[in-house]
């Protein structure tokens, strides 16, 4: 899928992109803890600016809005309820990530993606194992699966590199994962500051 989706882009290259995680609100007590998840942009949706910064390349500024006050019943909450950002890439596109936990059990619809559209073709990408329908100029359209038990096969490419000490074993870098990280302080920072921000 990622093969495919690489060699449309390389063809005509992604102009705009979407990506959402809307669901419930996970129950550890840290992860409603702002200082100690970080918040949902940065302990949930990263994974959503991960994927974006593979097909986009670098960011280079972003823009935030935040809100919350729309639960009252969960204790020691104090985390956003919803936050949605503008990412300029350097590579020109432009894209959106936004990501609430307002649900509850059996509402969410929809509740993980991302849409990549170039000129001439569109992905979308849904679901946990991102299972992907492309279409293109003219209709055809293909549907290509996923991979199954993401979050197995994560956790065991973890195990394997640190039992071997062989970092290659891992999918990233660290680096790689740092400035997922700035992106998403960046996206923090914009939302508190209602100022853009340089990433």
């Amino acid at each position: 899928m990622v093969g495919r989706i690489r060699t449309l882009a390389a063809a005509a290259p992604v102009a705009v992109a979407d990506a959402w995680w809307h669901g419930g609100m996970p129950g550890p007590l840290w992860w409603r803890t702002r200082s100690a998840s970080g918040g949902q942009m940065s302990e949930q949706a990263t994974h959503l600016a991960d994927l974006l910064r593979v097909r986009l390349g670098e960011s280079v500024e972003v823009s935030a809005y935040a809100a919350s006050g729309f639960i009252r019943d969960i204790p020691d909450f104090t985390v956003d309820v919803t936050v949605t950002a503008t990412v300029r890439f350097a590579c020109g596109a432009i894209a959106t990530i936004h990501t609430s936990c307002v649900a509850q059990p059996g509402q969410e619809i929809d509740s993980i993606g991302i849409a990549l559209r170039g000129r001439g073709w569109q992905a979308q990408l849904t679901g946990w194992g991102l299972d992907a329908e492309i279409r293109q100029a003219g209709g055809a359209t293909e549907t290509l699966g996923g991979k199954a038990d993401v979050h197995i096969r994560q956790a065991l490419a973890f195990c394997a590199a640190v039992g071997s000490g062989d970092a290659s074993l891992l999918p990233c870098s660290v680096a790689e994962g740092v400035q997922t990280w700035r992106l998403t302080r960046a996206i923090d920072r914009a939302a508190a500051s209602g100022q853009a921000q340089r990433v």
